[in-house]
């Protein structure tokens, strides 16, 4: 089956998060007759990650999510559908990243377990909060990983970049708590609002963080909530804080830098309520910021691969933005980004370039050939 072919196929299959089991069982099937030992992990019900492997010893992981986003209107063709205009291959999911699966999967093919092993992950829920990723990060499947490649959109430069490092995302709730009391005394109490807004202004002196590779660390409200009766002082005020992190930040040392700043005014005097600074419940960690060292020798080995497929030298680029790199990653795992150019990720009339994403299918075989022994 060609390349095509196989993005066709996978592009007709409706997988939008939390609805990926067709999929899943599509690519079981396709490792199944290449022989790999696969397995589906169960995730949640009807959600299942598929883990393939061939060979022994120390492996490269190649990985990638099953999902897509939801649909949304704008579309002026068949999302379901493959669309060919010129270079471009349009449909839901075509960039992101049902390219990169069709791109593995064509790769996989031709693998020869002589040289070293070959693990494939395909996870559920990216699009939303990782879960497939976080089950398989728990299950202790990713052993004896040399290194990890994912195939997810070029953003900017294509196949020809490599994404060697993410930002984090961190959200807090910041919770300020005043007395109230009926309106009458509002000239005599705080207001929990008022106080809320010297607690947003603090954040804003706070210092930023700077990364040689992926810039400056930010803070910004993105939420904010009060309410109160009918002739009363508003007592509570509820905002969401997003932060956008780089290394050395973890969610950890941001939520107590944010606490420590708060402490600081209030005993100066200078802000009169309860103030209780928590990450938001989520049922999956926040992604933590990393950057791979360029010294590492996977990373130099892969992209010696890339410049060799792509016959000129890779650009070296860093994302803005998270994803499960950012947890492999924490595994201390060194883990890449090379994918297809394209445009229109999380958006109408999505596409994927056509030649890039033969050049990636090339670029992925050349890698899975070489000997990491």
């Amino acid at each position: 089956m060609s390349l095509k072919k196989i993005l066709s196929e996978l592009v007709c299959i409706k997988s939008s998060y939390p609805n990926e089991e067709k999929i899943g069982l599509y690519v079981k099937n396709s490792l199944l007759r290449m022989r790999f030992r696969v397995k589906a992990q169960k995730v949640t019900e009807n959600r299942f990650n598929i883990l393939a492997e061939k060979g022994r010893g120390p492996s490269v992981l190649l990985f990638g999510h099953l999902d897509t986003v939801r649909e949304k209107e704008g579309w002026e063709t068949d999302l379901y559908k493959l669309h060919e205009k010129g270079d471009r291959l349009f449909g839901l999911g075509s960039w992101d990243m049902k390219a990169g699966i069709a791109a593995i999967l064509s790769a996989a093919r031709n693998f020869n377990d002589k040289n070293h092993s070959l693990k494939l992950a395909f996870v559920v829920d990216e699009e939303f909060v990782s879960l497939g990723m976080d089950k398989l990060i728990r299950s202790g499947w990713l052993k004896n990983i040399i290194g990890a490649v994912v195939p997810e959109p070029g953003f900017t430069y294509g196949v020809r970049g490599i994404s060697m490092g993410r930002i984090g995302r961190p959200v807090f709730r910041i919770t300020v708590k005043t007395k109230g009391g009926h309106v009458y005394l509002a000239r005599d109490r705080f207001n929990a609002i008022e106080e809320a807004n010297k607690v947003l202004k603090i954040l804003k002196v706070i210092k930023p963080v700077f990364h040689r590779d992926l810039g400056t660390s930010f803070l910004f409200p993105r939420a904010i909530h009060s309410e109160a009766q009918s002739m009363a002082i508003p007592d509570r005020v509820e905002i969401e804080i997003e932060g956008q992190t780089v290394p050395p930040q973890t969610t950890k040392s941001v939520c107590k830098e944010i606490k420590n700043a708060i402490i600081r005014e209030k005993d100066k005097g200078k802000i009169n309520a309860d103030v209780l600074v928590c990450p938001i419940a989520r049922t999956t960690p926040f992604c933590e910021p990393f950057a791979i060292d360029k010294k590492n020798s996977f990373v130099r080995t892969v992209s010696t691969i890339l410049e060799n497929t792509i016959k000129g030298k890779p650009v070296i680029y860093y994302r803005r933005s998270v994803g499960d790199e950012n947890r492999i990653a924490q595994l201390g795992i060194p883990v890449i980004t090379v994918g297809p150019a394209g445009r229109n990720a999380h958006e109408p009339n999505e596409w994927v370039s056509k030649k890039s994403l033969f050049t990636l299918e090339k670029f992925l075989s050349n890698l899975i050939s070489y000997n990491f022994n």
